[in-house]
């Protein structure tokens, strides 16, 4: 056992010693075969595994008829329950579900710890990991993000999540330093991108309803809020202002000196079907004191 397969594997994932290959990390390089001489490391199609006939077991018509009685049951008492629910809600379908449509990003996102676009593209092998691996499942392969010869490497979306700052698993999993080692402590001082705020968007404007999402999730404060109506003011005829008629509507203020370009802002948005704020990414990563 010579073990150059071991060394020589890009991702890591061959245990010479024990015989195995971790087929979820392995991003089909061939440097292993290549690399060995005797001709131990091979490539083929894993075998489909062969299905075995499954076992019908009698059942009694005894427990058989209890079983249609109970079903019987639950089915009465599941219809009349919905037929109840469905004269609560008859009124929703006014209101139809819409999904939250993806912005067009100016500057794509890429992951943090990738430095910046030209290290990303420059060293990324389109491997995938970081997309597989990725928990809140917000990594993408990019189409043309970042133009047509930097096709499947990465980007970040937030539709499904948001880059949380305890996360490090697309820098842990990277096999050729495309996305550097980043500690779960450096990730709220290294900015990926900027969140903008589009206010014709936000439904404390066009809805007149509060809301206080992004504010509140932010993990470095960048959100700040301020009155949606400045220079208005009202006051009771006692000269003091009055909880029924003072516009008390908060709308977001974005510090681009504290934000990381996370997502949080973007995926908590209730606004549709485009979020009244979004994320527009760095060319290259800025370091935040």
């Amino acid at each position: 056992m010579c073990g150059r397969c071991s060394r020589d594997c890009k991702a890591s994932c061959i245990d010479f010693k024990n015989h195995t290959i971790d087929y979820t990390r392995c991003v089909t390089c061939f440097n292993c075969i290549e690399s060995c001489k005797d001709g131990s490391m091979t490539y083929s199609i894993k075998k489909a595994a062969k299905k075995q006939p499954l076992e019908i077991v009698g059942v009694s018509s005894e427990n058989n008829s209890r079983r249609q009685f109970f079903i019987t049951s639950l089915l009465m008492v599941a219809s009349a329950t919905g037929l109840k629910a469905q004269e609560k809600k008859r009124s929703m379908i006014k209101f139809p579900a819409v999904r939250k449509d993806r912005y067009k990003r100016s500057i794509p996102v890429s992951p943090p710890g990738s430095l910046s676009h030209d290290n990303l593209n420059d060293k990324c092998t389109a491997c995938l990991l970081c997309v597989n691996q990725c928990p809140d499942k917000i990594i993408r392969p990019s189409v043309n993000e970042y133009g047509w010869t930097a096709v499947m490497q990465p980007t970040l979306s937030f539709e499904r999540g948001y880059c949380r700052t305890d996360c490090t698993v697309c820098s842990d999993v990277c096999p050729t330093d495309a996305i550097t080692k980043l500690s779960k402590g450096d990730k709220t001082k290294v900015a990926m991108g900027h969140a903008v705020y589009v206010r014709e968007n936000c439904i404390v404007v066009k809805d007149d309803v509060n809301c206080d999402g992004c504010w509140r999730i932010c993990p470095t404060d960048a959100i700040t809020r301020e009155y949606r109506d400045s220079g208005a003011s009202y006051l009771s005829p006692a000269g003091q202002p009055d909880a029924n008629t003072v516009d008390l509507r908060l709308v977001p203020v974005v510090n681009k000196d504290k934000c990381i370009g996370c997502g949080a802002c973007e995926y908590i948005c209730p606004a549709r079907p485009l979020s009244a704020i979004f994320v527009e990414g760095y060319k290259k990563h800025l370091a935040l004191n």
